[in-house]
């Protein structure tokens, strides 16, 4: 054994019952989907220097590897690896969250990265998070509470602390994932910007959904993710787009970005080229939301704008 690593205790729990049970037991364990990024991250196991005591691994609990769908919404456990789930919903998953799941790497990483373990780990965030809460994502989060565990569906958006931090109950577990299937009426735009492998610090997610009425929008939902810093999403810079009527011009741009990133600078301090990437990823959703607004008939004849 090298020097400063210690011999892993590991649980393998076959059923959530026997994870309820195992994780009451453990004292600080540390919770292992996939893999893909145990020996990535500072002080994880097993380091002798290490925030756990255990591992808890999930792979023989084939109740988080339940998939199913019906017309409105589909169902994955948290199990599903990225690779599946992108081949299972390729036909009727949002474009921006199959584009997020291509974002993560070549298919020797997505094929052991898990849906829920991409919605978990906490630094640096992966590129599913901005895009599940964009798109009213719902999760189902087991956790402890007063000796006993617990089980309850919330929004992805609640997986958010007020910080912008990732915050799931010590030994909690997103058991299940839904997500509505791909809406023809739905516009979406996804932001992988940076090499989230080789400088997250420097990286930019993005995802915008919204539904597009003739030239107003509604239901409009900005999602924005610095890996390393946190995650941001605010009912008011929803609202901005949703009072918005385009085609907008370059001052309306320009009015635009100087108030999400006023947004932004309020809670999080971000690096000037993150700051320019996330100008370039507004820039983009104007300039398409300005195409369907001009092939409206009231713009086809030529009509100027502001």
């Amino acid at each position: 054994m090298y020097e400063g690593v210690s011999s892993p205790i590991i649980h393998r729990p076959k059923t959530l019952s026997e994870f309820a049970q195992t994780s009451q037991k453990a004292t600080s364990p540390l919770i292992w989907s996939g893999g893909s990024s145990i020996m990535t991250g500072k002080n994880t196991y097993p380091l002798i220097n290490s925030n756990f005591d255990s591992i808890i691994y999930l792979g023989d609990i084939k109740e988080l590897e339940d998939f199913q769908r019906n017309d409105r919404i589909a169902e994955f456990g948290a199990m599903v690896n990225l690779y599946d789930l992108a081949n299972y919903g390729k036909n009727v998953l949002p474009s921006i969250l199959l584009e997020a799941i291509n974002s993560i790497g070549v298919s020797i990483i997505t094929k052991r990265a898990t849906l829920g373990g991409a919605l978990s780990i906490v630094n640096p965030v992966t590129s599913i998070v901005p895009v599940m809460i964009a798109l009213n994502a719902s999760v189902e989060l087991r956790y402890m509470k007063k000796k006993r565990f617990k089980n309850h569906w919330i929004q992805a958006s609640q997986l958010i602390d007020k910080n912008g931090q990732i915050s799931i109950p010590p030994k909690g577990l997103i058991t299940k994932v839904r997500v509505g299937v791909s809406d023809m009426s739905t516009f979406g735009k996804f932001l992988k910007a940076g090499s989230y492998n080789r400088s997250p610090e420097e990286t930019v997610f993005g995802a915008f959904v919204t539904h597009v009425n003739q030239n107003t929008l509604s239901q409009a939902h900005l999602v924005l993710t610095f890996p390393t810093v946190g995650t941001y999403t605010s009912r008011d810079m929803d609202n901005i787009f949703n009072s918005l009527k385009f085609p907008i011009g370059k001052d309306g741009e320009s009015s635009l970005i100087k108030s999400i990133s006023t947004f932004i600078d309020s809670s999080f301090s971000i690096l000037p080229l993150q700051k320019a990437l996330l100008e370039g990823f507004i820039e983009d959703i104007v300039g398409s939301l300005n195409e369907i607004a001009l092939t409206e008939p009231n713009y086809a004849k030529g009509e100027s704008y502001e």
